[in-house]
């Protein structure tokens, strides 16, 4: 039965199927060159001014009774701060974020963190959760 459709189909299948990977390998390379939406933080997504690193370091220390996550400021995200912290500049402000977007899949996320606000920009940011909403 299977020989005999493959007899019947075989030469349609050999014309159609270069063409077929062509297709594909087109559409694999055009979705390689396009640039991924990147993530950024708005001005609308500020919400409160933070004038004072230690405080926002005491706030954001972990204690885990297990002791699976140091005893630091964010756990185990504190070589990031504290990387994040080295981007600061003497004029730099501090601000909290929270951003809800829509990811390029259509989930509905929030990200909230920490962001530096350079001379009425908004720059560098330290992203310290980030969940998807249902």
């Amino acid at each position: 039965m299977i020989l005999k459709w493959y007899d019947k189909f075989s030469d349609k299948i050999l014309i159609v199927w270069p063409t077929a990977i062509y297709y594909k390998v087109k559409d694999m390379l055009s979705k390689a060159y396009q640039q991924p939406d990147e993530f950024f933080v708005s001005k609308n997504d500020l919400l409160e001014r933070k004038n004072n690193v230690e405080e926002i370091e005491l706030q954001e220390l972990v204690s885990d009774p297990l002791n699976a996550v140091p005893d630091l400021p964010f756990g185990h995200l504190n070589k990031a701060w504290n990387i994040f912290l080295k981007k600061r500049r003497k004029d730099d402000v501090i601000w909290t974020f929270s951003a809800n977007r829509t990811s390029e899949w259509g989930r509905k996320e929030l990200r909230t963190g920490y962001v530096l606000v350079r001379s009425s920009s908004v720059w560098p940011y330290f992203l310290k959760t980030w969940q998807y909403i249902e």
